[in-house]
């Protein structure tokens, strides 16, 4: 019986669901069309509660999202009750070490936010892990936590914690009862009794007289004991408990095989048989067949002995092999969990460096920019000058193109320091990269590249500007020579027009040497200068002649 109160307490789910797959597509559906926070994480509790009695590892991975949904929301409410859901699955692998743990970090968050009705669950749920875990004691010191909260609450409070309380005081007579203080145990089975009475709780009426049956059968009252159970099967029968009567079935056989009328333990046996074949409860066949043993042994019916101790035997190998099976699945789950843990630790650190890194990155940039708007400075107090210059003396047209020219060649220069500047700082982020963790230097990369991409348009929209105003027939002569020149192909022609080296062009264009002169072959090649004693710049300068 206090497996079954076990049951309980960490089995009855908060909704009745049926086992029509609409059922669960229903709630994903919910799930994808969820928008907040609270409302994606209270769909994963429903899926996780509906999954616990079928799919074990479904039901954690649901609580696992959940959690970590409910940590990005930084609601503790939510954090808090992600916890109890996780209690609740590791006892139910039997894994209580860490139902405890769980059960323990909700326990402070709802210390923390003061919430009374949910320290109740928690504090009575840490009684039944303890108990499991026969720390009696432990167990008797949270199941009282739970009773000074109900002893303690506000008055318009405590009729919803009522209803919960016979539940509380069945767990502390059971401890009671398996400690042998009959006495004590006696006492709180009553206040149980009295209260389920009041509310009309015939599953807990069912529940609390066999566990009075049982009690009586230990101070030797088997008149009181008989009553006890009659009196469970009664409500049990009521609500169609066919769980719960072949239990006071089971118990009743016992009470009869104690004071030796085999013929009635014999009824009782068989009515509790015939319950336990319908529902399929294993743990309860093998103390059936063990009663059944008993019986036939003491009225030595050796044939029948037999057999009902070979099914036993057969029963206890089947229990103790889907034991063994479920703690296989308990540890791979563990397993499982651990894995995801460790993954989102290193997750967690992965972000704390890319965060150090972009505000690194940020510092650097600001420095950078500062160079930029020095230079750029520099540039302008330069141009302005030249117009001054060229204003005062009024040079002839040849002057004027000789210092346009320059001016091109500063805007050239510019952007050789810029590109210089760059270069620079992506070959000590290359060398700083070399010391990073490995999966960091895949973000050191991708600063790199943006790094080297980050050329101002803006400078060379200028230049080519400029290049108009000086040379403004250029385009249109290289144009009627060669119409099919790429745009890339015509911006090279330009730098070959002001005399530009490879070098100089690959340092602005960020492309190789090497890939410089393949542009300025194919150039020759469009140009019909392939084979021809024929200088490529010269020939370009020649245009506007």
């Amino acid at each position: 019986m206090k497996r079954f109160v076990l049951f309980l307490l960490f089995l009855i789910p908060g909704f009745l669901y049926s086992q029509d797959k609409l059922v669960l597509d229903s709630l994903h559906v919910q799930l994808n069309h969820a928008k907040e926070d609270s409302t994606k994480v209270k769909v994963l509790w429903e899926l996780s509660e509906y999954q616990l009695r079928y799919d074990l590892p479904s039901s954690m991975d649901y609580v696992i999202r959940a959690m970590e949904t409910a940590k990005e929301s930084k609601e503790p409410i939510l954090i808090a009750t992600s916890y109890t859901y996780f209690l609740r699955l590791f006892f139910q692998m039997g894994n209580y070490n860490e139902a405890l743990k769980n059960g323990l970090e909700a326990l402070k968050i709802y210390e923390e936010l003061g919430k009374e009705n949910d320290l109740f669950k928690v504090y009575q749920n840490l009684g039944v892990v303890f108990e499991q875990m026969k720390e009696y004691d432990k167990a008797l010191d949270y199941y009282f936590k739970a009773l000074s909260i109900y002893n303690n609450i506000s008055s318009e409070n405590k009729p919803a914690l009522t209803r919960k309380m016979p539940q509380v005081f069945n767990c502390i007579g059971g401890v009671y009862q398996v400690k042998e203080d009959y006495n004590t145990a006696l006492q709180y089975y009553t206040k149980a009794l009295g209260i389920s009475k009041e509310f009309k709780q015939d599953a807990n009426l069912g529940m609390i007289y066999n566990n009075l049956g049982k009690l009586s059968m230990n101070l030797g009252k088997e008149d009181e004991a008989l009553n006890f159970f009659n009196l469970s099967l009664q409500h049990r029968e009521k609500i169609k408990d066919l769980n719960g009567m072949a239990r006071t079935y089971l118990f009743e056989g016992i009470y009869f095989m104690e004071i030796g009328e085999y013929d009635q333990a014999l009824d009782m046996a068989q009515k509790a048989k015939k319950l336990i074949e319908l529902i399929g409860r294993k743990g309860l066949e093998l103390d059936l067949e063990l009663l059944f043993f008993n019986i036939y042994q003491a009225k030595k019916d050796a044939t029948k002995a037999l057999e009902a101790h070979i099914r036993y035997k057969q029963l206890s190998d089947t229990l103790h092999s889907e034991t063994n099976m479920k703690e296989q699945v308990s540890l791979q789950m563990q397993y499982e969990f651990d894995k995801k843990e460790k993954i989102r630790e290193v997750e967690k650190q992965k972000l704390k460096f890319k965060y150090g890194l972009i505000i690194s990155i940020l510092t650097l940039g600001c420095i950078i920019i500062g160079l930029f708007y020095s230079l750029a400075k520099n540039h302008s107090k330069r141009v302005t000058l030249e117009k001054e210059h060229v204003s005062l003396e009024k040079k002839s047209l040849e002057q004027d193109l000789e210092l346009k020219n320059k001016e091109l060649t500063t805007n050239v220069m510019y952007l050789l320091q810029k590109n210089e500047l760059i270069n620079s700082i992506s070959t000590r982020l290359l060398q700083l990269k070399k010391k990073l963790k490995k999966e960091n230097q895949e973000d050191a990369q991708r600063i790199i590249f943006d790094l080297q991409a980050g050329a101002d348009r803006d400078v060379w929209d200028e230049f080519e500007m400029r290049f108009l105003q000086v040379h403004n027939e250029f385009y249109l002569k290289l144009k009627d020579v060669c119409s099919d020149l790429t745009p890339s192909e015509v911006k090279l022609c330009a730098f070959l027009r002001l005399n530009m080296t490879s070098k100089e062009i690959s340092a602005i264009t960020h492309q190789s040497v090497k890939s410089i002169e393949v542009a300025r072959a194919r150039v020759r090649k469009k140009l019909d200068l392939t084979g021809k004693d024929v200088n490529l710049v010269t020939f370009l300068s020649e245009l506007e002649g």
